[in-house]
């Protein structure tokens, strides 16, 4: 599905409720090095998992924030 979607090497993503990042890290497999992915998610818990996950696995394209506020 990601692929039909146009996921390839190089580009960048955005994941919108990303949850602990399950989809963002098979995103991140697909844009490779050179891409990068980013997770938002409205649970701290969740982006704090993921986080967590992309530093074991020495992961420096895939990142996770909580969502921005509206100014």
């Amino acid at each position: 599905m990601l692929r039909l979607a146009g996921l390839r090497e190089g580009i960048r993503v955005l994941d919108i409720g990303c949850g602990a990042g399950d989809v963002s890290f098979l995103a991140r497999s697909l844009v490779g090095d050179c891409g990068s992915v980013t997770g938002v998610d409205r649970s701290p818990d969740a982006v704090a998992a993921a986080r967590n996950r992309a530093h074991s696995a020495g992961l420096t394209n895939v990142e996770f924030m909580p969502p921005t506020s509206p100014r």
